[in-house]
């Protein structure tokens, strides 16, 4: 049964049962504080679950983030089946909030963001060259723990850190070995042990930027001699 939703709370409440959305009228700009309060309820909870086995200290739930990134997500599924608007209005209604700078701001926007990927690919099937379909791009870029998830050519434009907190690399981690991309490389080197550990678990390759960590380590443990003449060539298992 299709029915409309009219609040931001409604939104959640279809995007986290059914992982689906149902539009009558564009959202609310703004909305009435009462649908603020009531989003701001359904995002904790989900923050609450997502924590709940994290590796790493407790992360604090930020509103702010969490409803900042639940509104442009409601906008942008809006906008991806409503093709006829102007592109002034998707451009003003699509404008990013603030990137993520701490783990609780990348945690607390991915409750939604996590499903922009899913977005992205329906909205580049319809126009990959549209303002909607770069828009999702650039915040898939912002937000590296959600947008690893996407298939993207170019890298994140955030640092892939989320402020050297345990449980969030280890997350990144899952997400890119089913999404690997090379150009999404964590930016620490506990992040790229995390990785390591994953691939290893799981039986996949090494990408090559693991590969090169290797040999670093290698050659700084034997002493001084001659480092790599080259990036390593994917090998049989299909290394990158």
């Amino acid at each position: 049964m299709n029915e409309p939703m009219a609040s931001l709370a409604g939104f959640l409440d279809r995007l986290k049962g059914e992982g689906r959305v149902v539009f009558r009228d564009a959202p609310r700009a703004g909305g009435s504080a009462a649908d603020r309060a009531e989003a701001s309820a359904r995002l904790r909870m989900m923050f609450e679950d997502a924590l709940m086995g994290m590796a790493g200290p407790p992360l604090r739930f930020d509103e702010r983030s969490a409803l900042d990134a639940a509104a442009w997500a409601e906008r942008a599924c809006w906008f991806l089946v409503s093709r006829g608007e102007p592109a002034e209005v998707v451009d003003r209604a699509l404008r990013f909030p603030p990137p993520p700078r701490s783990a609780s701001e990348h945690l607390s926007a991915d409750l939604t963001f996590r499903y922009l990927p899913a977005v992205h690919r329906r909205a580049r099937a319809i126009d990959p060259g549209d303002l909607l379909s770069s828009r999702l791009a650039e915040a898939l870029r912002r937000w590296p723990l959600s947008g690893v998830l996407a298939d993207l050519e170019r890298g994140p434009t955030s640092p892939i850190d989320f402020d050297g907190h345990d449980g969030l690399l280890l997350l990144f981690a899952e997400r890119w070995a089913t999404h690997p991309k090379a150009n999404w490389a964590p930016s620490t080197p506990s992040g790229r042990d995390w990785l390591e550990m994953v691939l290893d678990a799981t039986g996949s390759a090494r990408p090559y930027f693991l590969l090169e960590d290797d040999a670093s380590r290698a050659g700084a443990a034997s002493g001084p001699g001659p480092g790599p003449e080259a990036r390593p060539s994917p090998g049989p298992r299909g290394s990158w």
